[in-house]
């Protein structure tokens, strides 16, 4: 699959950093997030700073719930440019998951700001006003989240209903 191509793009061009930059996340989306991790301290260290290897590694780091690395990580990115949408949406959704909703908000408030219908930052928004007890506000930003992609709200509310968390990163 896509293992296998991005592989074969790089017996051609093997130091191509954007190619590394795919393996890395394809093996992250295989399971393999130890040796995504592992080539993305390797890209970093060889091809300097590059933003977007720092939110995939970021986004890796926390789907195995290693938060503080991963908020390092995004952090680190947005101190090179704050406007990264997923850095923003990621490390907001790591705060949540510390219980910091005031500190996610900012996070989602500086998303919307770029991008004022994006789906993530409202939805977790009005999650982070249900931490704070703010149930008319939450209420609002759920209802808005519903209206910018109602599939993705009803698999939301979905998930939730299982009781599931859906307090996922957004890669995207």
């Amino acid at each position: 699959g896509a293992l296998r191509h991005v592989n074969s793009a790089l017996k051609i061009f093997p130091d191509d950093e954007h190619a590394l930059n795919e393996k890395a996340q394809v093996l992250g989306r295989l399971g393999r997030e130890d040796e995504a991790i592992k080539l993305f301290d390797e890209l970093i260290e060889k091809c300097g700073h590059d933003d977007a290897f720092f939110v995939n590694k970021g986004f890796i780091l926390m789907k195995k719930k290693m938060y503080n690395k991963a908020l390092e990580c995004f952090d680190r990115a947005l101190s090179h440019n704050p406007n990264i949408v997923p850095a923003l949406n990621n490390k907001g959704a790591i705060l949540l998951q510390k219980n910091e909703p005031e500190k996610a908000i900012e996070c989602f408030d500086r998303t919307l700001k770029i991008h004022k219908n994006n789906f993530f930052a409202t939805l977790h928004k009005g999650n982070a006003y249900t931490l704070l007890g703010k149930d008319r506000l939450s209420g609002i930003f759920h209802r808005r989240a519903s209206k910018i992609d109602p599939t993705e709200y009803a698999s939301y509310v979905l998930h939730a209903l299982a009781g599931k968390s859906f307090s996922h990163g957004e890669n995207r």
